[in-house]
């Protein structure tokens, strides 16, 4: 099995924070969270960012690889045991 579990594992959990803190970040934006937070959502919005794009990243090479999909293989993945 040549599957990367532990950063495939670390690349959906860096999904799943960026997500939800864009998400948070959108909702305190739009005022359907107490207004008093405005001063988090740029932090917030950052962090959500710098942990999304490299999660999703990560998750579309592994879906690609996991598909079978020409020029993706789950070599292109960083393994943590190297």
């Amino acid at each position: 099995d040549g599957r990367p579990w532990g950063a495939l594992l670390l690349a959906l959990l860096l999904l799943s924070i960026g997500v939800v803190s864009i998400v948070l970040w959108l909702m305190i934006m739009l005022g359907m969270l107490h207004a008093g937070w405005t001063e988090s959502a740029s932090p917030l919005f950052v962090v959500g960012m710098l942990a999304c794009l490299p999660g999703a990243y990560e998750t579309h090479i592994a879906y690609a690889a996991w598909r079978g999909w020409p020029g993706y293989s789950y070599a292109q993945i960083p393994r943590f045991d190297d």
